[in-house]
């Protein structure tokens, strides 16, 4: 009988500063790591990372035992593909699908023959275990959380060394658990139906894996934990784990993210400051919506206004970047609530707001019932920004473009309210002038809206070209710009900042259009843009009172605008007296 087993966790490379960059396939690790000490008889024949021509890799597979597909959003069609293939090869091959994105109706191909709805390591000792004593394959593994996640990493067992030493040209990505888990019951995650309790590793291994970074090319470190921060006292000493491994003369490690616990506390603003300027990303404000009927649906906690004004002078407080995401297309939101949520962001503080689509997929209560809100998807191709748009095969995930409370003419409305609010608030050419006027930010960004509405100068039509690419995205699913990459189409980050960045002059005449505002405050609106032949800082006069403008940005963010954006250094900052 064969005994080789082949794992798969294929992906597209990332380049970052010229560099190619892959995820280690932390999964397939972690099902081998486990499954090789407890169970015998079975030899790893490769765990497949990237993204190649399927019969190349098909050739390099000998007599499989078994082969295990780590299944997500990035790769789904991508390992069905490969997967009838290497069944019409070797008929007697085991072939297995798990990962967030395994669904039931998997089974429903024949080339598959078993799925894992859950965590993976002890159902693959079990089909191991089956196909050693020639027994009958089970073709579904109910969801189940692991008792004790107390089995070495793929880290020190060396399952990752072998994939780091023979590709020497490569850096990489990876993730680290100290928990896996999560209390919460959001309806579109997919730990939100099932693993509500949270297991902690042992803290020796956390050190051991997070040191082994340090020495193996790692260049972008993220903490898999949903709620880093839950357990203080030992999230902060998990931190100045992770700093201390930045830091060490050998580590590479430029960026170290984290997944903030969803009920934020003080701990969070200290666990930040201890990663220092490796937390790129800052601090989450969770929210997805501002609107409570909308977070009521999808079962998180209700934010006010007041909490997110809190939340944020805090963060101001401790000098902490802090960043909200909003998902649109969440039951029970409307275009009005969406445009209210945005604005009362604004009002509370807060500079960095992300814009995310909703999708739905695997087994989240979300996606299991759609019928209940009336969410209609449509199939949208290349949706993850690092797909590789010459790949002949096209992942496809499925996007809300439709529910009872929200239109698809309402999420096109709403996904330009939010551009709009990103490009002038968030990116500073508005952000003076509106917190000055007499207007509250609503009815400032209403009359703004339809002023890009009635436009026929620059930004008049590029909010019609703008407009007319997310239309065709919510409908049909398909990219019709160069400039859209997947989910950057979200707001078309970086091709629109350049868009303003290079027409400063043009930006400033159309928002002088909108209200009348005195000539002191317009300037004072001018100097909060950031100006690179500028020296930092400098006060302006502005009503008889001084203003400090600052922007403290270093060399290697200058030209980086993700970065940047995080750090609400796209524009300047505004020190009042």
């Amino acid at each position: 009988m064969s005994n080789k087993v082949y794992l798969f966790q294929p992906q597209h490379a990332i380049f970052i500063k010229g560099i190619e960059n892959y995820w280690l396939p932390y999964a397939a690790g972690c099902l081998w790591s486990y499954a090789s000490k407890h169970t015998e008889g079975f030899e790893l024949g490769e765990i497949i990372f990237k993204r190649e021509d399927p019969f190349k890799i098909l050739d390099r597979i000998d007599d499989p035992v078994l082969c295990v597909f780590s299944t997500y959003i990035w790769n789904e069609q991508y390992n069905l593909y490969l997967a009838r293939l290497i069944k019409n090869k070797f008929p007697d091959c085991v072939i297995e699908f798990g990962g967030p994105q395994s669904t039931r109706g998997l089974i429903e191909n024949d080339f598959i023959d078993c799925v894992i709805l859950g965590e993976g390591e002890k159902p693959i000792v079990d089909i191991l275990n089956r196909i050693k004593n020639s027994c009958h394959i089970k073709e579904i593994y109910e969801r189940e959380q692991i008792k004790e996640v107390t089995y070495e990493s793929p880290y020190t067992s060396g399952v990752l060394d072998k994939i780091v030493k023979d590709n020497p040209n490569y850096h990489w990505a990876t993730l680290v658990e100290s928990t896996r888990g999560c209390p919460h019951h959001c309806t579109f995650c997919d730990w939100g139906t099932w693993m509500d309790k949270i297991k902690k590793f042992d803290l020796t291994q956390v050190e051991a894996d997070i040191n082994w970074m340090s020495t193996h090319k790692v260049g972008f470190l993220m903490m898999a934990d949903a709620n880093f921060g839950i357990f203080k006292d030992r999230d902060l000493l998990i931190a100045r784990m992770l700093r201390k491994a930045a830091d060490h003369p050998l580590a590479i490690i430029d960026d170290l993210t984290v997944q903030y616990t969803k009920n934020s506390t003080d701990v969070i603003f200290d666990i930040s400051k201890a990663l220092g300027p490796y937390d790129r990303r800052g601090v989450t404000m969770s929210v997805q919506s501002m609107n409570s009927p909308t977070l009521k649906a999808i079962r998180r906690q209700n934010n006010t206004i007041e909490k997110a004004k809190k939340f944020v002078k805090k963060a101001r407080e401790k000098g902490v970047n802090v960043y909200t995401e909003m998902i649109l297309g969440l039951p029970e939101e409307t275009v009005e609530s969406w445009k209210t949520g945005l604005c009362e962001l604004l009002e509370a503080g807060q500079d960095s707001i992300d814009i995310w689509f909703c999708q739905v997929f695997g087994n989240t209560e979300l996606n299991l019932n759609r019928e209940k809100y009336g969410i209609k998807v449509v199939n949208a191709t290349d949706y993850v920004s690092f797909t590789n748009k010459e790949d002949s095969i096209k992942e496809i995930v499925e996007i809300v473009n439709q529910t009872d409370s929200m239109t698809t003419e309402d999420m096109i409305e709403s996904y330009l309210y939010a551009w709009m609010v990103i490009m002038f608030h968030i990116n500073g050419f508005t952000h003076v002038l509106s917190e000055y006027s007499n207007l509250s930010y609503r009815e400032y960004y209403d009359n703004m809206f339809e002023c890009l509405r009635n436009d026929t100068g620059l930004f008049g039509n590029h909010f019609k070209e703008i407009k007319k690419r997310v239309t065709t995205y919510l409908t049909t699913g398909q990219l019709i710009s160069d400039k859209d990459k997947g989910h950057l189409l979200e707001l078309s980050m970086g091709t629109d900042f350049d868009l303003f960045w290079n027409n400063k002059t043009e930006v400033f005449d159309f928002v002088k259009s909108i209200l009348p505002v005195s000539k002191s405050l317009f300037e004072l609106q001018q100097k909060t843009v950031y100006d690179p032949k500028t020296e930092y800082p400098f006060t302006i006069m502005h009503d008889k009172e001084f203003y400090i403008i600052d922007n403290p940005r270093s060399d290697e963010e200058r030209d980086d605008i993700w970065v940047l954006k995080r750090k609400n250094l796209l524009k300047n900052k505004l020190i009042k007296p």
